[in-house]
């Protein structure tokens, strides 16, 4: 009998020990993939990577000026821009056309911070020999309807000269990027600053020892739209993250 219940045991075991589950295979987490993050060395290299640089001024006072041609700008849009780094800043600044304002006109100009996105400029600017304009607004019509218009504040007023002269600057959002792209040189373009005194429209150079101040400014928005889609095609996935 003792043999029996023996024997009966030893076949539980085995039964038991033949039955149990096989041990679950846990599922492993798939390690996540780390996306490394955008150094300042790789955005500076696809900024300097838009343009190539000649008449470089050093003014000694951590202030650059140059010279810069971009590649990847349309037929017949001017590529080039002066160019002005200041170190202080931290900022890199490219002038469509030329830089300095000479009589009433309209400039347009690409802001770009260090590792940052690109910004587009604009600044009208009044100079009157007969009073103030107290310039408040810029309205832009092209063929006929007005695509542009914007209020304009924080308005810098100085005498200057014989004259009077007023300058503001303000950021370009990209809906008012996207009007001013109607803009070319087969459109008709006509440019107004208006102010509490009255208004001016920019001159088109048709009269004798007139300016074409209309037209610098077509070529020039032109120009400065080119140049912000190139910069910003090339920097915009190169941007560290931005430290609080």
């Amino acid at each position: 009998m003792m043999k029996f219940y023996t024997s009966v045991f030893t076949i539980l075991i085995l039964v038991g020990c033949s039955e149990s589950p096989a041990p679950q295979k846990m599922n492993q987490p798939t390690p996540s993939t780390v996306v490394r993050a955008p150094t300042p060395g790789e955005w500076k290299a696809a900024l300097l990577g838009t343009y190539e640089e000649s008449k470089v001024r050093d003014q000694g006072d951590g202030v650059t000026n140059f010279m810069a041609k971009f590649a990847g700008v349309p037929a017949g849009i001017d590529p080039q821009a002066m160019g002005t780094r200041d170190a202080f800043r931290k900022l890199r600044i490219y002038h469509a056309g030329f830089s300095v304002n000479v009589v009433t006109g309209v400039k347009a100009y690409i802001s770009v911070p260090d590792n940052k996105r690109a910004i587009l400029f604009i600044s009208p600017y009044y100079w009157g020999k007969d009073g103030w304009l107290f310039m408040n607004k810029i309205s832009i019509m092209v063929d006929g309807d007005v695509v542009f218009e914007k209020d304009l504040k924080d308005v810098s007023r100085e005498t200057q000269g014989v004259g009077v002269s007023e300058r503001a600057d303000f950021i370009v959002n990209s809906a008012e990027i996207s009007a001013l792209r109607a803009i070319n040189n087969a459109t008709s373009v006509i440019v107004r600053l208006s102010g509490d005194k009255g208004y001016v429209n920019l001159t088109k150079g048709k009269k004798k020892g007139q300016i074409d101040s209309n037209g610098y400014f077509v070529s020039d928005i032109q120009s400065a739209i080119a140049i912000y889609d190139v910069i910003e095609l090339a920097i915009k996935e190169h941007c560290p993250p931005q430290q609080n």
